[in-house]
């Protein structure tokens, strides 16, 4: 259960770190380095989103996420903070154990906010994170995790995270890999699984603006 008053909160969870900031400097590098890109690729989509559907926009999203956006799809990730890092930067196969373990970043969210002292958020800008941090690795087709949700039931601040926290997992350099995959290539990977991953209008219309989405380089 998510408790909002700190007054019934167990003395072992409350108030471990005073802002979730502090919370998220505990988190490895790597990861908050991939939370920054995708809380910036999220904004940018959302704001297209705003200035193509505004009307739409506006009666989909809280009034008071518009100014907040970024630093709530940012937070995204805030649930990773709970995984060990010898799981989280694992490079070998992960046991059934660990995979669980990762998957369970998404439901962490609420402990995020349970062990700070000063909330972030109130009322619905604490619901909008809840609804990206729990529900960003749900799918359309319902084959995701931690709910099984499917498509307009997955919250649609959590449809374009989704898409831009798997856009930034094709494309980010990975010593692993042999040949890094181009942004024109992780848009047509992200194409073929509109309808299964990612809903469909919102994956086509995320594709139409990779090339000005913001660079590192």
């Amino acid at each position: 259960m998510i408790v909002y008053d700190r007054a019934q909160m167990a003395p072992s969870v409350q108030g471990k770190y005073p802002t979730l900031e502090s919370l998220y400097n505990t988190i490895p590098r790597n990861t908050r380095e991939h939370m920054e890109r995708v809380g910036r690729y999220s904004e940018y989509f959302f704001q297209s989103l705003c200035q193509r559907f505004p009307d739409a926009m506006s009666r989909s999203v809280h009034a008071e996420f518009f100014a907040k956006s970024e630093e709530i799809f940012r937070y995204h990730d805030l649930g990773r903070a709970y995984i060990p890092a010898s799981v989280l930067n694992k490079v070998g196969k992960l046991t059934e154990e660990e995979r669980q373990t990762i998957q369970n970043h998404t439901i962490f969210a609420a402990n995020a906010v349970e062990s700070i002292y000063q909330f972030p958020y109130e009322g619905a800008l604490l619901e909008d994170y809840f609804d990206i941090a729990m529900y960003h690795h749900e799918r359309y087709d319902g084959e995701g995790y931690p709910f099984q949700r499917k498509a307009e039931e997955i919250p649609l601040l959590a449809r374009v995270c989704a898409l831009a926290d798997v856009f930034d997992g094709i494309v980010s350099w990975k010593p692993y890999k042999p040949k890094q995959t181009t942004r024109q290539q992780a848009g047509e990977i992200i194409l073929a699984e509109a309808g299964k991953q990612f809903d469909p209008q919102l994956a086509r219309l995320f594709v139409g603006i990779i090339p000005e989405l913001p660079r590192e380089d």
